[in-house]
């Protein structure tokens, strides 16, 4: 199962950021005069007594009202109870990532000294539509420069996962507070990659939920200003062409079945296919200053795989261990700091650790740290940000903690 690795090479952006500050427009119109007048414009009513038929003329004579001090504060209450235009393109961005297995610094960790320096490029667009709708599609390529760590079938091979096609319906949970909110949607994944094509996998489906409670922690200042804490769940269903790995460009090889019969094997590897995933996370995010955020995050992933169908041998069923299990379920911690360096760029650091929640000897494994833990950079192009540069609007970066840790890309 691929969940990070990231390619080279961020072009440099050459950013230009139009300055456009808002204010409100004073209405200047100036009021009719009765008779002839030469009095200069004055700032509220201004009411002209002309001369009369039976008197001579005389110097006219102005009244001037001075507006009310709580005029200014109504427009200013009016203008900041307006909400913010949503972006369209609002998450939308390019990851560009580069990470490395902890053992890889350390020769002696294991018996075969097996280092990985991989890179992980995954452009991510998204649409907002009447605030509320958002549609979305990931795409994730993976490449190895230097190392030669997974299993491909040459060096340094390009390899691609399935893309995440994401609907999703979301809105403030306001009976909290204006900062909390939920989601529900439905996410589907063609099969692109290499090991869903071999699998015979047609296409996988199933519905995302999440909801994220935000609060103040020091309300007004640039420091800890605030924070959240996040749960997400998503639910898919693969659907393949059988029970087991059964490519679908012809692969075959001559096999024999329990009674010795000859027939030719499409069949990939003996193990069933996984069915059904569910995963589920809590995450937790800090905002540390204006531009600077601290996230942590677990994550948990259960595969239910199918269970193999009966076979016989001379007319009798074979029995099957009543110990033979088809869950299989992995966990993921993560932490990060990401850092804004404008709004069209943010740089992360951060350690995470990937692996079955058993280990072969079927003793529980130390959730925070294994042999295949990482540390990765990463470089993210906020392309929201650049949306807001060229219509000239009010911009903010996407957090690229929550884009890593939600793969579904619907909070």
């Amino acid at each position: 199962m691929m969940i990070r690795k990231l390619p080279l090479g961020f072009a440099a952006f050459a950013l230009a950021m139009a300055a456009a500050p808002s204010a409100l427009a004073q209405n200047d119109q100036s009021p009719t005069a009765t008779g002839s007048v030469g009095a200069p414009a004055a700032t509220g009513t201004v009411t002209v007594v002309g001369p009369t038929a039976a008197a001579p003329t005389a110097a006219p004579t102005t009244t001037t009202t001075e507006p009310k001090k709580d005029d200014a504060k109504k427009d200013e209450s009016k203008e900041e109870k307006k909400e913010p235009k949503v972006n369209p393109f609002r998450g939308s961005m390019i990851l560009f990532d580069q990470s490395m297995l902890v053992n890889s610094f350390d020769r002696g960790a294991q018996l075969s000294y097996t280092p990985e320096y991989d890179l992980w490029l995954s452009p991510r667009l998204y649409y907002t539509y009447e605030k509320h709708w958002k549609f979305g599609a990931r795409f994730d390529f993976f490449y190895e420069p230097f190392t030669n760590h997974e299993d491909t079938t040459y060096a340094h091979e390009w390899r691609w996962g399935d893309p995440w096609l994401t609907a999703s319906y979301s809105d403030k949970a306001s009976f909290i507070n204006n900062k909390s909110r939920w989601s529900l949607g439905l996410l589907g994944r063609p099969p692109m990659s290499r090991e869903s094509i071999v699998n015979g996998q047609y296409f996988a489906i199933g519905p995302t939920g999440s909801f994220t409670y935000g609060f103040d922690v020091n309300k007004g200042s640039n420091w800890f200003s605030g924070g959240s804490i996040g749960l997400s769940a998503v639910y898919s269903h693969a659907f393949s062409r059988s029970t087991t790995p059964n490519s679908m460009q012809g692969y075959q090889v001559p096999a024999a079945d329990l009674n010795g019969l000859q027939y030719l094997d499409n069949q990939i590897r003996s193990n069933t296919l996984v069915g059904d995933t569910f995963l589920y996370a809590i995450n937790a995010d800090l905002e540390i200053h204006d531009d600077l955020s601290f996230s942590a995050s677990m994550i948990w992933i259960d595969q239910f795989a199918y269970t193999p169908p009966a076979a016989a041998f001379d007319s009798q069923t074979v029995a099957r261990s009543p110990l033979d299990s088809h869950f299989r379920q992995l966990s993921w911690f993560l932490v990060d700091f990401d850092y804004n360096v404008i709004p069209e760029l943010t740089l992360s650091l951060g350690y995470y650790n990937l692996n079955t929640v058993l280990a072969p000897d079927s003793t529980y494994r130390n959730p925070f740290g294994s042999p295949e833990s990482r540390l990765f950079f990463s470089m993210t192009a906020n392309l929201d940000a650049l949306y807001s540069d060229a219509t000239r609007e009010a911009k903010k970066p996407s957090n690229t903690a929550k884009a890593r840790v939600n793969p579904i890309g619907i909070f």
